[in-house]
């Protein structure tokens, strides 16, 4: 009788396999989450320097995730997630593409932008796109809980600029695009 052995494939396949998918949907996740925050910055002129910030850490949450691509692929880190944390991204980067073309379409109060962008850092946390599993090793740990971190020191920032916020929101004005050669947001009260 002929005994076949199953096919072993390598570490870095291994790896491959497993984290290929889910943190390529994260980075696009990050990267637009950047985009969102720069529509903001585009057209509320009053919190521009707050909403740019917030937009350049997201690619830097980008850059810092797609260096742990390559370390997956090359098999040096250990990743593993169940499907359903996958899913989650994927609906999450649908909702703040279907946001940022609401925004875009309609405009946005600074209420309102600051509302959205809690939603989406605060989802991030509770969906544990960043959770660190037994599974993992000591890197993919470390750049978890870093970018976990970050996670929550945005929730921090965009709450204090809230409340600071607070007295002035009142009248909801809202920020569009602009139309015409200069292309700057012009606000619209509604």
């Amino acid at each position: 009788m002929l005994k076949v052995s199953p096919r072993l494939i390598s570490r870095k396949q291994t790896a491959q396999l497993l984290a290929g998918p889910y943190v390529k949907v994260l980075a696009d996740h990050e990267k637009a989450i950047s985009d969102i925050y720069n529509v903001f910055a585009e057209i509320q002129r009053p919190l521009k320097s707050f909403w740019k910030d917030l937009a350049n850490e997201e690619l830097v949450h980008r850059t810092i995730i797609e260096t742990m691509m390559v370390r997956f692929g090359a098999g040096t880190l250990q990743f593993k997630r169940p499907p359903f944390l996958y899913k989650a991204i994927l609906e999450s980067l649908e909702w703040v593409y279907s946001k940022a073309r609401e925004v875009l379409r309609t405009g946005i109060s600074i209420r309102d932008a600051l509302d959205y962008a809690q939603t989406i850092e605060i989802t991030m946390v509770e969906s544990q796109f960043f959770e660190v599993l037994d599974e993992d090793d000591e890197e993919t740990r470390k750049e978890l809980v870093k970018l976990d971190q970050f996670n929550w020191n945005h929730i921090r920032r965009i709450e204090k600029e809230a409340g600071r916020l607070r007295w002035r929101l009142f009248g909801k004005r809202i920020y569009r695009v602009g139309i015409g050669p200069s292309a700057a947001a012009q606000p619209a009260v509604e």
